[in-house]
């Protein structure tokens, strides 16, 4: 009986976007996959290009090596004076790579398409934060409508009290 040991599979296609060439990243990036990256960037790396848009629209999955495998490009990138970008990054790479600490090294572009309103990663203490913020002024004005009714009215309940 033989086992496949090759790993779970990685496919890459170049695409031309807009007179840029973007490399759509297909399937998983792990450990047994980095190394197929690592040489279709290369091949744009020889064609001179300063700016490497990977789209990961259709990525997967991504492990601690895959991620490994991106910081390593970025910076290999970098010293050259060349960009790697991460287009169409879909919501919950997003998620790993903040989880990671990198969407402040790495340019990451969230997809339009799976993202709700352009929100990269909307976690729940976002999202509070967001809703708190749109009931505030609503409630501010509320409050201080009913603080003047109890001024006017002259109620002494707790509110008027506090007055």
């Amino acid at each position: 009986m033989t086992v496949d040991q090759s790993g779970p599979a990685l496919e890459t296609k170049e695409f031309d976007y807009r007179g840029t060439p973007l490399l759509r990243v297909i399937g998983q990036l792990d450990t047994h996959t980095g190394k197929q990256l690592t040489v279709a960037i290369e091949s744009l790396i020889e064609r001179g290009l300063d700016e490497i848009f990977l789209d990961l629209s259709p990525l997967e999955f991504i492990d601690s090596s895959g991620i490994g495998q991106l910081v390593k490009l970025h910076q290999e990138l970098s010293v050259r004076g060349r960009k790697l970008i991460l287009q169409w990054t879909p919501p919950n790479i997003i998620e790993i790579l903040r989880t990671a600490g990198l969407d402040q090294i790495l340019d990451i572009r969230p997809d339009p398409r799976k993202t709700p309103r352009g929100e990269v990663g909307l976690t729940t203490d976002r999202l509070l934060g967001k809703l708190l913020k749109s009931w505030a002024e609503p409630l501010q004005q509320y409050m201080s409508g009913l603080a003047v009714w109890a001024f006017r009215s002259g109620q002494r309940g707790l509110l008027g009290q506090a007055l």
